[in-house]
Parts: C-alpha cells; sequence; structure tokens
C-alpha cells in the first residue's frame, strides 16, 4: 500500500523545523483517521498532470455455455459505466502567537499540530465515508433498529458463495444497540490482531467500527458494510474505496516577524468508490 503520510517539507528560517512538524503531523494523522486501514491509496498521480480520474465499473459477463464440438463460441460484450472524480486540495493552518508560545502554560506546538493532524484526518474520514454513499446497493431494515438480523441481511446482499472480512460501520449512539445484542462480541475476546485496526468487535461476521461521520437521516442511520478483501477468483478486483494521492501532506511555515508562527499543512487527493459492488448500505432505525 502507498503511504499517505508522505511528506514534503519546505524549510523557512533556521528556528521552526517543518520536517520535525510534519513528522508529527503525519503519524497523529495515521492514528486517528479511522477510515485508513479499509481503504487503498493509490500514489500514481504523483508527479503526473491532470486534475480528473475516470473510474471504470465493469458488469459481469455471465456464465459460461456449454458448445458442441466444431461450434464457435459466441463473444459477450463487457458493459461499463464509468464515474468522474476531481482531485481536490485540504488543508489546515494555525497561527502560534509569540505570546503563546512564551507564555510556558501548556505546549502549543504540540497542540497546534495535534489539531491540524484532527482536521485533516477528519476531513479525509469525511471524503471516505461519503464515497461509500455513492453505492447503489441499499438494504432497507429502517423498521428496527441495528442488530445481528439486519446486519445479515445487509451481508447477504453481497451474494458470496465464501464469506469474507467485512467492516460495518456503526454512529456512537448504535454502540448500545449493538453491545446489547446476543450475538455481539466485544474485542476483548478476540486475540490481538484478528479484528480489522480500530474495531470494538464483531457481529455476524462484520468488524464494527465506531465512526460519526454515518450518515443520519429523519430517525433512519445509514451504515456503509464494506467488503475488505479481493474475491478468490480473481487477482484484478477492485477494492471498495481507493484514496488517489496526488501530493501527500505538504508543511509549510511563514514567520511574521514579531507576531507569530504560521504552520500550513495541505495535500492534494480525492476518495473514490472504485468498486460499489462491495459497499451495501444499511439502513436502520435511529431509536
Amino acid at each position: 500500500m502507498a503511504d499517505l503520510t508522505k511528506t514534503t517539507t519546505l524549510v523557512n528560517g533556521d528556528v521552526f523545523d517543518p520536517q520535525v512538524v510534519s513528522d508529527m503531523i503525519n503519524a497523529k494523522v495515521e492514528k486517528k483517521a479511522v477510515m485508513m486501514g479499509y481503504v487503498k491509496v493509490d500514489n500514481k498521480l504523483e508527479g503526473t498532470p491532470g486534475s480528473k480520474v475516470t473510474i471504470p465499473k465493469w458488469g459481469y459477463i455471465g456464465e459460461a455455455k456449454d458448445y458442441a464440438e466444431g461450434v464457435p463460441i459466441d463473444t459477450t460484450k463487457m458493459a461499463y459505466t464509468t464515474a468522474e472524480y476531481g482531485i481536490k486540495k485540504i488543508g489546515q493552518g494555525v497561527a502560534l502567537t509569540d505570546e503563546a508560545q512564551l507564555s510556558g502554560y501548556g505546549n502549543p506546538m504540540g497542540t497546534a499540530t495535534n489539531q491540524i493532524a484532527m482536521s485533516i484526518s477528519e476531513k479525509l474520514d469525511n471524503d471516505r465515508v461519503a464515497v461509500c454513499y455513492d453505492s447503489p446497493n441499499v438494504c432497507d431494515k429502517s423498521t428496527a433498529v441495528i442488530g445481528y438480523t439486519s446486519i445479515v441481511d445487509g451481508i447477504d446482499m453481497f451474494n458470496e458463495e465464501e464469506d469474507s472480512n467485512k467492516v460495518i460501520l456503526i454512529h456512537s449512539k448504535q454502540k448500545t444497540q449493538l453491545r446489547k445484542d446476543a450475538d455481539f462480541l466485544s474485542a476483548d475476546k478476540y486475540q490481538a490482531g484478528v479484528l480489522a485496526s480500530g474495531a470494538i468487535g464483531r457481529i455476524a461476521g462484520c468488524d464494527v467500527v465506531v465512526s460519526n461521520k454515518v450518515k443520519l437521516e429523519e430517525g433512519v442511520y445509514y451504515n456503509p458494510i464494506i467488503k475488505l478483501n479481493n474475491d478468490a477468483e480473481t487477482e484484478d478486483d477492485l477494492p471498495a474505496i481507493t484514496y488517489f494521492l496526488k501530493r501527500g501532506n505538504l508543511v509549510e511555515h511563514q514567520r511574521e516577524p514579531g507576531v507569530a508562527d504560521n504552520i500550513i499543512c495541505t495535500a492534494h487527493g480525492m476518495a473514490a468508490l472504485t468498486n460499489d459492488a462491495k459497499v451495501v448500505i444499511l439502513k436502520c432505525k435511529e431509536k
């Protein structure tokens, strides 16, 4: 997997070291971004021209047929649709006044880097969760709160012959509902490394990850179920979500003499739903 935390730095001055700050920000972004472990990062756009990416979505050609000896094989045209995504710039900046840095109270630099990392992480997660809702696969179980039965119905929309690893995103306000479900097993019941990163437990074969980016509209939660691994039938199977990285985090420093140090962090990229067959949106009643 390409490294989303790859950094370019511009050093402006000897006192402030952007490399140190960028390392701090990148480490925090990787830790705080909930969706980091469930998204493939593609850095093929780095250093190449263009601001848009067209994603093909191929249809299945169908099951093979029986043919008698000498009968030519019919060909089937592979149908496909496309979706276009544009590269976006995201960024956040903080001004550290001289008074704040000299006050001796707390850790202004640490607080600034932490808040920049939180801001970048939140934006990355928002974009990655948002593209899940481009999936046309919806399982409407909005007459009841989330639970084993509704999740099973959502999973069955994948039409799998063999179970695969999956993650379901739930809102923090749905945690109590799942924890009271007899079929939910909390993370402490599993050995380390069994569950997906950040999962609080597992139910119906889905690792449960909490994200307040889960959509809530008119008393209904829209919980994405994401299939993580490729189908065994093909190694060319696209992942559910891809983050196309144009340029990693760029940390810049600007000194306002006698006033403040300005820390700016920007990045260029975009999240895309590259395989909508791997995302099902489960609609559940709020309460």
